[in-house]
């Protein structure tokens, strides 16, 4: 897929044929394997050693049988909400490829070790238009161990490398300590995200308001959104606090399935006749990989007796600690604070589902200037405070 624009003016193609004429590995000197691109301090001391993927394992992938959201783990760094809109992007295959351009292409080969010469392509949505994002595959590590986001198969790469993309974009990894979780979903989507406060959405709906929010949200999954959900905090030394519920306050999380479940009718009783009871539930990923709901409807929970093992198996229900849980949904409302839509919207011509009309303005303004917006913009408590974890552990 040709992107719009080649961010800082490198170009993929030209920049790989020149390392395959040479016969040598491509090394980004625009975001060099340094201190500068680690942190907003250059002059900081560090034991972090960079390296490439073949020098940390035998066989290195770019992927390994596809994407899914094991595959995004966060590490040290406090970047929750880029690795949460990571983890929703895996549920929508036509945007990674959007993402991650040419995955055939730039796979490790193992019949054709020449073809691999370090580079890799990446996009992202700037300003209004794609725009490539090349870097080389040398990494962040201590102790032989990538320091950053990773993947839970040892040899799997992409959220790695696409992660240090999005950190050559804001300069350096410590930059995306703490962000905007709608600026995330946009930038690997292209779409338009809406935030939705759940206390103003709640005086907003009146009656009812959990199930419009849920049917809402049953919809945008859908339509292929890209969903995350966060907990505010009520200040800095409450991010990443863990409540007793097994959720985690000032945390974001992927939203990975909304839906109705159908308990089954054999385990109610006699009243095996009346129509199946239909529970509101929704699913969600922490990107920590850990840590996970422990309620009602958590993982190995008793109430879901009430499912068949077939039933449970399509649900994906697990007892493994990966992150990922059902919960039901009038406790996701009690619990989370805040939650980023981003409306991917079909405006192809020939479609058979719901198409949008697209138009694009682009304007500027002065540094010191304000935009047109009225008064003083300011970030929400959630989204200036999201995974602000401490750059020291780095």
């Amino acid at each position: 897929m040709p992107s719009d624009s080649h961010f800082r003016g490198q170009n993929y193609r030209k920049l790989k044929r020149q390392c395959e004429k040479t016969g040598t590995l491509f090394v980004d000197t625009e975001f060099p394997a340094s201190n500068v691109s680690l942190f907003l301090d250059e002059s900081r001391t560090s034991n972090i050693v960079w390296k490439r993927p073949g020098e940390l394992v035998d066989d290195p992938q770019l992927f390994v049988e596809g994407a899914s959201v094991n595959d995004v783990t966060q590490g040290i760094l406090g970047n929750c909400w880029f690795v949460s809109a990571c983890s929703a992007l895996t549920h929508n295959s036509h945007l990674l490829k959007k993402v991650i351009p040419d995955p055939e292409e730039q796979e490790w080969s193992r019949k054709d070790k020449k073809r691999y010469a370090g580079i890799f392509r990446f996009c992202f949505w700037r300003f209004g238009k794609w725009t490539d994002v090349i870097i080389d595959d040398l990494l962040p590590t201590r102790d032989d161990k990538l320091l950053f986001t990773r993947s839970k198969t040892s040899n799997e790469f992409w959220s790695a490398l696409l992660e240090k993309a999005f950190a050559k974009v804001y300069g350096c990894y410590e930059n995306l300590v703490g962000g905007q979780l709608a600026d995330a979903l946009q930038e690997v989507s292209g779409g338009v995200p809406e935030t939705i406060d759940m206390r103003r959405f709640k005086y907003a709906m009146g009656e009812n308001w959990h199930l419009k929010l849920f049917n809402h949200l049953k919809e945008a999954f859908a339509n292929k959104a890209l969903i995350v959900a966060a907990i505010a905090p009520k200040d800095k030394d409450d991010i990443e606090k863990p409540l007793e519920c097994g959720l985690v306050k000032g945390h974001a999380y992927a939203v990975t399935d909304v839906r109705y479940i159908e308990l089954d009718a054999k385990n109610r009783g006699i009243l095996f006749f009346v129509a199946a009871e239909r529970k509101l539930m929704i699913r969600l990923q922490n990107p920590w990989g850990e840590k996970e709901w422990n309620g009602a409807w958590s993982d190995g929970s008793e109430e879901w007796n009430h499912l068949t093992e077939t039933r449970k198996a399509e649900l994906g229900i697990t007892v493994d600690e990966d992150g990922e849980f059902w919960m039901p949904f009038d406790e996701f409302c009690e619990y989370f604070t805040d939650i980023s839509v981003c409306q991917l919207f079909n405006t192809r011509i020939f479609s058979s589902s719901k198409r949008y009309m697209e138009a694009t303005f682009f304007g500027s303004w002065k540094v010191n200037g304000k935009s047109g917006a009225q008064g003083d913009w300011s970030p929400s408590s959630i989204d200036s405070l999201v995974g602000s974890r401490c750059p020291e552990q780095m």
